[in-house]
This record gives structure tokens, C-alpha cells and sequence, in this order.
């Protein structure tokens, strides 16, 4: 994993990869820029993931029971 000085201002910093957080990370790469993306619940394998959005909520750091709007 990589790491960066807390004092680098090359880096930019995206807070959850949703449509927008992921899309523009996305594009950030692409043009060599150095992006750091956070995202609640724990880190998910391929075979942990669940592939249902409804579904998946808690792994992504959602309580049971809480639904946001």
C-alpha cells in the first residue's frame, strides 16, 4: 500500500467512492494525479463482496436498521 507525508499538497483526498467520489478519482488517475479514497465498513475481497446494492449497505459501514435518504 502506498503511503504519503500528511504534508504533501500533490495529493488529493476523495471522502467515499459513489458515483461522484469514484468517477472523479477515476478521472484524477488517469491524468497522473495522486488521490487517496476513503470509504466506511471493512475492506471487501471478491468473494466477500455482495453483489446487491440494497444488500451490501452494511459492508459499507451502514448500521442494520438505518437507512439514509
Amino acid at each position: 500500500m502506498t503511503t504519503f507525508n500528511q504534508k504533501d499538497d500533490s495529493v488529493v483526498v476523495i471522502i467515499g467512492s459513489g458515483a461522484g467520489g469514484g468517477t472523479l478519482a477515476n478521472e484524477l488517475c488517469q491524468k497522473g494525479i495522486k488521490v487517496v479514497l476513503f470509504e466506511a465498513g471493512a475492506r471487501q475481497s471478491t468473494e466477500t463482496f455482495i453483489q446487491d446494492e440494497w444488500k451490501s449497505f452494511q459492508q459499507f459501514g451502514h448500521p442494520a436498521g438505518r437507512v439514509y435518504r
